[in-house]
């Protein structure tokens, strides 16, 4: 009887060390900050996850803090149109801070300008501004109207210009994957007089 109670004691005693019993790791507090790789700024908005632990999401200067991971949580940052490094990471104590590296991944804009009767317009230029409002880029419309450029990290705004025409929208905002636009062209001027 003695032995079988020493055996069942000593399985009570390995189930506990192996988790197996249902004990709960405790929480731990993790904290960290998601950086620009390029700009060496930090990066608001970025969604980190800790599995398990929970969501959250990276203020205007980068930082973020989890008040419930585990240890032994993986730790991912998502934000569309990034790429981070390291992909993920693993929490290994209380009070760990926890820093990732992004970089914005090159994004297309493809669009069409057309005049009144919805045909394509040559020759109008496409002109791209940064976040400060210089013209970094500016490309062609094609003998159909259609435009495109590609490479374009971070946030442009888009005007198209050909001395005669007026252009609505006046200019659009883009910022990610594939943003297709268009511009309805209209000549300037009044009507003809007879």
């Amino acid at each position: 009887m003695e032995r079988s109670v020493g055996w069942i004691g000593l399985v009570v005693i390995c189930l506990f060390l192996a988790g197996c019993i249902g004990i709960k790791t405790p929480d731990v507090y993790v904290s960290g900050i998601v950086i620009d790789a390029d700009s060496e700024e930090g990066v608001g908005g970025v969604e980190i996850a800790a599995a398990p632990g929970g969501i959250t999401v990276t203020t205007a200067d980068g930082t973020w803090s989890l008040l419930r991971a585990k240890k032994g949580s993986e730790v991912v940052a998502k934000k569309d149109g990034w790429e981070f490094h390291p992909e993920a990471q693993r929490v290994t104590g209380e009070g760990e801070i926890l820093a990732f590296q992004g970089r914005r991944l090159p994004y297309e804009v493809r669009g069409l300008v057309v005049d009144e009767s919805g045909t394509g317009l040559a020759g109008v230029l496409i002109a791209f501004a940064n976040e400060r409002g210089e013209v970094v880029a500016a490309v062609p419309a094609q003998a159909d109207g259609s435009f495109e450029k590609a490479g374009l990290k971070g946030t442009y705004t888009v005007a198209a210009y050909k001395v005669g025409w007026s252009f609505a929208p006046a200019e659009y905002t883009v910022s990610g994957f594939n943003e297709d636009i268009r511009f309805y062209a209209a000549p300037m001027g009044g009507p003809d007089e007879d």
